[in-house]
């Protein structure tokens, strides 16, 4: 079944209890009667939990979701059909950053108990790294209580490539002007001609690397490329705010420039893959896109860069923003056989938001084209010869709640 429950199903387990035998017949009803009240109680209890939490807002989206962390995880690549391990596996987790609370944390442990099993190269972000405006500062301790504390497991210490979210652009802070103290993306930038001069944010922790504008990064001598790109300032609704005007806004970026650089980095890439990250998707039926794929945001991400993705056969285009797991399958209209761009929402690195999933036409769910999965997680994508799999993980279940392959179109 591919909606997610969420945990509002939780059951109370009643106690088996033998009640010693007794003369007298009032004794018993009294007990009795108060192993009904206990019942009663329990019901009650449950109904109330189950309420509390699938209730959400839209705002701040669905808290403390249980997690299933003790439970042992079932390792695809112990039953797999592969000789041997991937040639090249990472995570793709998003809209993560909020101080260690407590679905960050559980989807923050769940990939550290996962990487022993898929031994992630890297890690790749889809933004929206630090809540609610990005840093303030190279000294600001948000960076550490939303990533170093809380991606500490062994196999987690790869590098992690980050694409910036609006959130990130300090989205509805007050700030105009850039001083030490002040937010702005600046200081999340590893490179780039408005990286902070001298020391990075990477000298307090290394695997850190985020840009501003495309880039491209090559993975297994031409297996990957992927291509990483700024998608806040595409949007017309960031500009003209006090926080848009600081060195590094959105008010700086050349948008034109971007498109080109990625249309060039896309055109001259000959990998067996090419995947595209960004933070805004292009197709979504969650919120920001108004529960209508194409609608919202999606509208202008969609008209921009479907067909350059098109043109160019772009693989997989990962984004967040969503607060959700998704997965679309966008086939070229009017062309027949022609390879379709997946489009995948990995947005539920924390809180998430949920009721857009029966937004999804049904036709799109049995046919496999749509998907959606209402609970924190993550992606784990994994490269084997001709075949990418993506497997998608949530903090509620021991096993993976999909598992979508994709054939190389390129060999």
């Amino acid at each position: 079944n591919n909606k997610n429950l969420g945990p509002g199903g939780a059951q109370c387990h009643e106690q088996q209890a033998l009640l010693p035998h007794k003369q007298n017949n009032a004794a018993h009803l009294r007990t009795a009667a108060g192993w009904v009240m206990v019942g009663v109680v329990c019901t009650l209890l449950c109904a109330l939990a189950a309420v509390t939490v699938a209730a959400h807002s839209m705002k701040g989206g669905v808290k403390g979701i249980k997690s299933t962390k003790n439970e042992p995880l079932a390792c695809p690549f112990q039953h797999s059909t592969m000789e041997q391990h991937p040639d090249l596996t990472f995570f793709v987790v998003g809209d993560w950053g909020r101080e260690d609370n407590e679905n960050q944390r559980n989807v923050g442990e769940r990939m550290g108990m996962l990487a022993d099993c898929y031994h992630p190269s890297f890690v790749v972000t889809t933004g929206d790294n630090f809540y609610q405006h990005g840093l303030r500062g190279l000294d600001d301790p948000l960076f550490s209580k939303c990533f170093t504390d809380v991606y500490s497991a062994e196999g987690l210490q790869v590098p992690w490539y980050a694409v910036l979210g609006n959130h990130d652009y300090a989205d509805g802070s007050k700030n105009g002007t850039l001083v030490e103290g002040v937010y702005s993306p600046r200081w999340q930038l590893t490179g780039g001609s408005v990286a902070a001069e001298g020391t990075t944010i990477a000298s307090r922790d290394p695997r850190w690397n985020c840009k501003q504008g495309a880039w491209r990064m090559s993975f297994a001598s031409g297996l990957l490329d992927m291509i990483f790109i700024d998608t806040t300032p595409l949007h017309d609704k960031y500009y003209g705010h006090e926080w848009s005007s600081a060195p590094g806004g959105v008010g700086s970026q050349n948008v034109t420039e971007q498109l080109e650089t990625m249309q060039g980095l896309l055109k001259t890439s000959t990998a067996r893959f090419k995947v595209v990250i960004g933070h805004h998707p292009c197709f979504s039926y969650g919120s920001h896109c108004k529960f209508n794929e194409t609608a919202g945001d999606c509208a202008t991400m969609s008209s921009l860069l479907q067909p350059i993705f098109e043109e160019n056969k772009v693989d997989i285009y990962f984004a967040g923003h969503d607060h959700n797991l998704q997965f679309i399958n966008k086939s070229q209209e009017g062309i027949r056989d022609a390879p379709s761009v997946y489009h995948v929402v990995s947005g539920a690195g924390s809180d998430v938001r949920t009721g857009a999933h029966d937004k999804i036409p049904a036709e799109l769910q049995a046919s496999g084209k749509a998907w959606m999965w209402e609970s924190p997680g993550f992606a784990a994508v994994s490269i084997k010869d001709n075949s990418l799999t993506m497997d998608f993980w949530d903090v509620t279940q021991s096993s993976r709640v999909q598992s979508i392959n994709r054939q190389a179109a390129r060999q």
